[in-house]
């Protein structure tokens, strides 16, 4: 199986792309996001 082409399929959302998905569940941030899915029990309290 070849590998190398792997990071060439899977680079992640660009930027707009993340904008958009924001926008459309009306948060401002990722960070945002994640404090109003994940319970603050098994949120991760520093990076």
């Amino acid at each position: 199986m070849r590998t190398d082409a792997f990071a060439l399929r899977h680079i992640g959302p660009r930027e707009n792309d993340v904008q958009h998905m924001l926008k459309t569940i009306g948060v401002e941030s990722i960070d945002q996001l994640v404090y109003e899915t994940l319970p603050d029990d098994i949120r991760l309290k520093a990076p």
